[in-house]
């Protein structure tokens, strides 16, 4: 048993990630779209703090009054899935999570968030689950959370479970732009399905530059699947095509490279310095207000 007063608060920062390339490979009987995709992690990142409580319930806190603070958020079933695994009873849980990843903005943050908190546990609790274990859990809560879990540079297929390390990026400036409103992850997988022509990338080329650590040919080879399907939503909306604007704006500030990341409909840069990336971050500002500078 585990005495709450002998137990610190563990602290966990809970990184946003991109998509360097996202391809549809197909959809599975059940409706789940198969995923090859290779991702990585900024330095942009949640603080997720964990404490535990004589309580006997999870109370979940956040700085953004409009999140869940229920089983309906990531990080509250990941504890409420962590106690389940492993047996442990009559303990409390208070998490608190300081939000600096947008929401609904393809940069995993609610996954992000629940990955912490797995990890978080099984700090608090002396390493009760292995890795694997863990990311099994994280497999439950959606197909994000796995990646989360080990974060860095890594090539994810099947439903994003399916992880295979790759080598890191050189640090380089990352700029993200993140339109007013979300969009939904259903929607653009839908409308890729009516897709006649979907575009695939290149994954085996970002594999090779990727092992080569050249950060030109990793942004000559950005590219995901459903932006195409993502800009369709938006017109289907009626909203004019921000991400495109946002991509524009990015290579004419000076990235090498800019990409939608997830579903969307957040648009990440690559810069040649912090210099650039600080010139694009004002002049994108004046098109969006959620925009960040952050590195690989």
């Amino acid at each position: 048993m585990y005495n709450k007063e002998e137990v610190k608060p563990v602290k966990q920062k809970s990184y946003a990630k991109i998509n360097l390339t996202l391809d549809v490979t197909g959809v599975r009987p059940d409706g789940y779209h198969q995923l090859c995709m290779v991702m990585h992690s900024v330095s942009l990142y949640d603080t997720v703090t964990l404490t535990l409580t004589n309580t006997g319930t999870i109370e979940l806190k956040t700085n953004l009054p409009y999140l869940p603070t229920d089983r309906k958020n990531h990080a509250w079933r990941a504890a409420e899935l962590f106690y389940q695994k492993t047996g442990i009873t009559g303990k409390g849980l208070l998490i608190e999570i300081e939000k600096k990843i947008p929401v609904c903005a393809g940069l995993a943050g609610g996954s992000a968030n629940a990955a912490a908190v797995l990890k978080g546990m099984n700090e608090l609790y002396h390493g009760e689950l292995s890795m694997q274990e863990l990311c099994e859990i994280g497999c439950q809560i959606g197909a994000d959370v796995p990646y989360c879990i080990r974060g860095g540079t890594m090539l994810a297929e099947g439903i994003g479970e399916q992880l295979s390390p790759l080598p890191d990026l050189p640090a380089v400036p990352v700029v993200l732009a993140k339109p007013s409103f979300g969009i939904s992850t259903p929607e653009v997988f839908r409308q890729w399905d009516k897709a006649q022509r979907p575009c695939h990338p290149d994954t085996q080329g970002m594999l090779l530059a990727i092992s080569q650590k050249n950060m030109n040919a990793v942004s000559r080879l950005l590219c995901n699947a459903l932006e195409e399907p993502a800009f369709e939503v938006m017109r289907n909306q009626g909203r004019p095509n921000i991400v495109a604007e946002l991509k524009d704006c990015m290579l004419r500030m000076g990235a090498m490279g800019t990409l939608m990341s997830g579903s969307g409909p957040t648009v990440y840069g690559f810069f040649p310095s912090r210099k650039k990336a600080a010139q694009a971050a004002k002049e994108l500002r004046k098109k969006v207000a959620a925009v960040f500078i952050a590195s690989t």
